[in-house]
């Protein structure tokens, strides 16, 4: 990629390294890296936030920092792209700095900030940690939790093998509720193997997202764990076929199925 000659402004540079981040093309990033430097636009805080987000989803955390840290100028999107890489290569502790670092300089944490944090907790396994941190965002810092939350938390507690707990939690938010919770929820059924909870998490997915394939083939996996070769095979069929039969009702009560 060659920028060289070409007029380029803040907005086009960090569009480029969210593209570079996206298809994790450390090469494009480093070359845009290079380019920023040369032309003094490491002094806008948003090229410097899409290079810190690009170097941590590009797997080198460490450079994210080094950019952060020589920041002249910081802002909350500073601190959230920062604390986002960190939590996303398990690096809690540090992330939990950050959040107490942002504070100490003035900066208010936001919707972002705690979803980053989330992830960080996701990722460290830090059940506990992980609704404190939950618990503050809503109690002492009165941000509503949004969907990207409850992903987390769901995600934290089922991981954590802690299904029942992240059913009940889903089964008490208000309708309409984004399809993405329950499909967190599907997911750490197939990584802890619960078929017959994927099986009730399923249903709820397969009537709000009939169109999409990648949770019927998610339970399919968990099927086939279980060696329920039947129901694989009529699935398949159906995601063959184009059509969902719905299934019978089904309940979740205390590990049992009724």
């Amino acid at each position: 990629m060659n920028l060289e000659g070409k007029k380029a402004d803040p907005v086009l540079i960090a569009s480029i390294l969210v593209a570079a981040a996206q298809l994790a093309r450390i090469a494009v990033g480093s070359e845009i890296h290079g380019y920023v430097f040369r032309h003094g636009y490491e002094l806008e805080v948003m090229v410097s936030c899409a290079l810190t987000d690009m170097y941590s989803k590009c797997g080198f955390v460490g450079l994210g920092v080094r950019v952060f840290e020589t920041m002249p100028k910081r802002n909350i999107i500073s601190y959230n792209s920062v604390i986002s890489g960190l939590g996303l290569h398990g690096l809690a502790s540090q992330a939990f700095k950050m959040f107490e670092e942002l504070q100490d300089r003035g900066f208010k944490p936001d919707e972002s900030t705690f979803s980053a944090l989330l992830c960080a907790c996701c990722h460290a396994g830090l059940v506990k940690d992980g609704q404190e941190i939950f618990r503050k965002m809503t109690d002492e810092f009165g941000i509503q939790a949004r969907t990207e939350h409850f992903v987390h938390i769901v995600k934290l507690l089922g991981m954590a093998g802690e299904l029942e707990k992240a059913y009940n939690l889903i089964l008490s938010l208000p309708e309409p509720m984004d399809s993405g919770i329950w499909g967190a929820l599907l997911s750490c059924c197939e990584v802890v193997g619960n078929s017959e909870l994927a099986e009730i998490v399923a249903q709820r997915l397969f009537e709000n997202k009939p169109e999409k394939s990648a949770y019927r083939v998610m339970l399919s996996n968990i099927y086939a764990v279980d060696e329920r070769w039947d129901d694989v095979k009529k699935l398949r069929d159906h995601m063959a076929g184009g059509g969902i039969r719905k299934s019978p009702g089904l309940s979740w009560i205390s590990g049992s199925v009724i």
